[in-house]
């Protein structure tokens, strides 16, 4: 579910982080804390967010 976050627009991910992130326990949720802490704040979001890329593989030819 993480990974689908690169497909939302930049001003929905933290939303839809939120909203996969309720009710996360134990490992998952350690990786939740981590995704937040390391690739939420808001200047690393459009490093790695592809919404409205034509492009988004490191493949153009796929």
């Amino acid at each position: 579910m993480l990974m689908a976050l690169a497909f939302l627009p930049v001003h929905l991910v933290p939303a839809g982080f939120e909203i996969i992130n309720v009710g996360t326990s134990g490992q998952l949720e350690a990786l939740f804390q981590y995704f937040q802490r390391e690739w939420l704040p808001a200047a690393t979001i459009p490093l790695w967010n592809v919404h409205g890329v034509s492009v988004r593989t490191n493949n153009h030819l796929e």
